[in-house]
This record gives structure tokens, sequence and C-alpha cells, in this order.
């Protein structure tokens, strides 16, 4: 069972937030290849919904850290709000299966989740031994010698991912 931190409870009793309902978790099923678990991030958007934190008011932090090579730094993001069904499949659409050079590319085998401040999103895992969660810079340049996707590592799990956002409290 998925266990919300007490700032974000504060935050969900004050305000009703939409809720996944089957139709939203059948959208995120028919996203090849992914195959979504049914625990943790799907236990939290129909639980709680598509909690939404206010820049000013509740700013909710997370840091993340690339390590490539021989670079290494800790950055930090905020989530802005958690994505509904059908920005996730749209995001999905654009961002992995769409033929566009232009753009950036995320792993196939990923979900974005949630939006940030900016253009880059918090990506969920799948397939992997748990559900880890990278961020995924939409703008930066890769790397020396990567692949081209900036991956930031923000936490092993969705729930390690919910414990580690910095919301101040109420």
């Amino acid at each position: 069972m998925l266990i919300l931190p007490s700032a974000i409870k504060a935050i969900v009793a004050r305000e009703a937030f939409a809720k996944a309902g089957d139709a939203d978790l059948e959208m995120r099923r028919r996203l090849p290849p992914v195959a979504v678990p049914q625990k943790s991030y799907l236990e939290f958007v129909t639980t709680w919904g598509y909690v939404r934190f206010e820049l000013l008011d509740d700013p909710c932090e997370f840091t993340f850290a690339y390590d490539a090579q021989d670079a290494a730094t800790n950055l930090r993001s905020s989530v802005s709000m958690f994505m509904a069904a059908d920005k996730v499949a749209q995001y999905y659409q654009g961002l992995v299966l769409d033929v566009d050079d232009d753009l950036p590319k995320f792993p196939a085998h990923m979900l974005p989740i949630c939006f940030t401040p900016g253009p880059s999103h918090a990506l969920l895992e799948f397939g992997a031994a748990s559900d880890v969660v990278w961020f995924w810079d939409f703008e930066g340049e890769p790397w020396h010698g990567d692949t081209g996707v900036n991956l930031g590592f923000v936490a092993p799990t969705f729930q390690a991912l919910l414990e580690g956002l910095r919301v101040p409290a109420p």
C-alpha cells in the first residue's frame, strides 16, 4: 500500500483533484511497449488524483543526480502537477513514438508522470526490478559520449519519490 507523506496529505485534504478512472488506466495500458504496474503510481492517481502543486504556495521540490563517466552533479526541480492520462498519452506519442528528429526523445520503457515548471518531466521506468523515477531534461545537451538522452536519477521507487518531495508544512 502506498503511503502518502503528511505534507502531501495536507494538500489533498484541502483540495479535491480529478482522479484516474478505468478509461484513464486503460489508456495508459495501451501505450506500447510499456507494461504499467498495478501498484504505486496507478494507486496514487486513482486514490489521490492528478495532484497539483502551486509554485508559490506549495513548491514541491525534488533532487536528481546526473552521473556520467567522469562528471556528476546533483540538481533540483519541482513537480507542478501529476499528468492526466490524456497528457501522458500525448507526450508519449510525441516524444517516443513519432518520427521527428528535431525533438528530443526519452526511452520507450518510461512514461512521463509529472510536469515540471519547464518543458522537462519526471519519468517512471517500467520493466525493471522496481518503478525507478528519472528526471528527463527536454532541452539539455547530452553528456559527452552519451546517447543523447539526459536522465537524472530521482528515486529508486515511486514511493521513494513521494517521500523525497519537499513540500513546506501547512
